[in-house]
C-alpha cells in the first residue's frame, strides 16, 4: 500500500534535499564524475607515472615519470613510492602500503596532487581506478536528470526474512561475478498489482539493484539502485523517489552489479532518477 505522506511540502524537501547530497557526492573533487581511467594489474611489478611504462598516463605537470611501483603477488597488493615522493592515505602521509582485499572491496583512495587512486579486486582481478579532480567529465558536469517527486512512489513493504540467507551469484557490467546472500525479499504494491524485490545487506540497510520498464527510454537500461534502512517489525520503506543510477551511468571505468532476473519489474516506475546526458 502507498504509505501516508503526513506533509507533502516537508516530503518534498526532504527528497530535494537528499537528492542535492547526492549530486554533491558525485561532484566530489574524486567522485564518480572525477573517473578517468581503470586499468588492470599484472602480476608483479605496475609502475605508476607519466612515463611510457606506466599502467595509466598521467599529467606532466602534476605527476613524476615514476610516482610508484604496485606489485600484485599471491593476491596481494604492495605499494611503493619512488624518488622521496609520499602519497596521502587515510589522512595519513605513506611511502608503503600493502593492501589485503577481499573480493568486490575497493581500497580506501590514495591520493596526489589532485589525483586520487584505488586498488580494486574483482574476483582474481586487481585494478587500478584513477580519479582526476580536473576531469572533464566533472568540470563540465550539466547537470541529473529526475521524475517528479511522487508520494505514490514511497511505499510501505513487507520484508519477508529467508530462514537461512540465500546465495546467490551477482553479475557486474563487465561480465564477471561474486557470491553474495539474500537476508529475504520486500513484498509491496504498485497500481495494486504485487511485486518483490530482492535485497543485499549494505552498511547502513538494505541495498536493492532493480530494473522496470522505463528502462527501455526513461531510465538508465542495465537498471538503478536503492537504499533503505533495515526493516522495523518486518516493515520496510521502498522510496522510489530516491531511486539512482549506478556509477556506471556516469563513467565506463566502475564495475556496477546488475540487477538479479528476479527484480526485473513488469511496471514502469515514474520515480527517481532517469538517464544521464553528459
Amino acid at each position: 500500500k502507498t504509505f501516508m505522506i503526513a506533509a507533502m511540502n516537508d516530503y518534498e524537501n526532504t527528497i530535494t534535499a537528499w537528492r542535492e547530497t547526492y549530486k554533491k557526492e558525485l561532484l566530489a573533487e574524486h567522485g564518480w564524475l572525477s573517473t578517468i581511467a581503470l586499468n588492470w594489474l599484472q602480476d608483479g611489478d605496475n609502475l605508476l607515472g607519466w612515463g611510457e611504462q606506466s599502467i595509466v598516463s598521467l599529467d606532466k605537470a602534476r605527476a613524476p615519470e615514476q610516482l610508484a611501483i604496485i606489485r600484485l603477488e599471491e593476491e596481494k597488493v604492495h605499494l611503493q613510492t619512488l624518488n622521496g615522493f609520499r602519497m596521502n592515505y587515510q589522512g595519513k602521509d605513506i611511502s608503503d602500503l600493502h593492501l589485503d582485499l577481499a573480493d568486490n572491496q575497493n581500497s580506501d583512495h590514495l591520493i596526489f596532487n589532485g589525483y586520487a587512486f584505488s586498488v580494486i579486486r574483482r574476483a582474481s582481478l586487481y585494478g587500478l581506478r584513477v580519479f582526476d579532480k580536473e576531469a572533464g567529465s566533472r568540470l563540465e558536469f550539466k547537470g541529473l536528470n529526475w521524475f517528479p517527486i511522487t508520494p505514490k512512489y514511497c511505499l510501505e513493504a513487507e520484508f519477508v526474512p529467508y530462514t537461512t540467507p540465500r546465495p546467490t551469484t551477482v553479475t557486474n557490467i563487465l561480465g564477471g561475478s561474486y557470491e553474495t546472500v539474500i537476508p529475504g525479499e520486500a513484498q509491496f504494491y504498485v497500481d495494486d498489482k504485487r511485486f518483490t524485490l530482492l535485497p543485499v545487506r549494505s552498511k547502513q540497510g538494505l541495498f536493492f539493484v532493480f530494473k522496470d520498464l522505463t528502462s527501455l527510454d526513461l531510465s538508465y537500461p542495465p537498471g538503478r539502485f536503492l537504499s533503505t534502512d533495515l526493516p522495523i517489525n518486518n516493515k520496510l520503506i521502498l522510496d522510489f523517489n530516491k531511486a539512482y543510477n549506478p556509477p556506471c551511468a556516469f563513467t565506463i571505468y566502475a564495475t556496477c552489479p546488475l540487477p538479479l532476473r528476479e527484480n526485473h519489474l513488469d511496471a514502469q516506475i515514474l520515480a527517481g532518477e532517469k538517464r544521464y546526458s553528459a
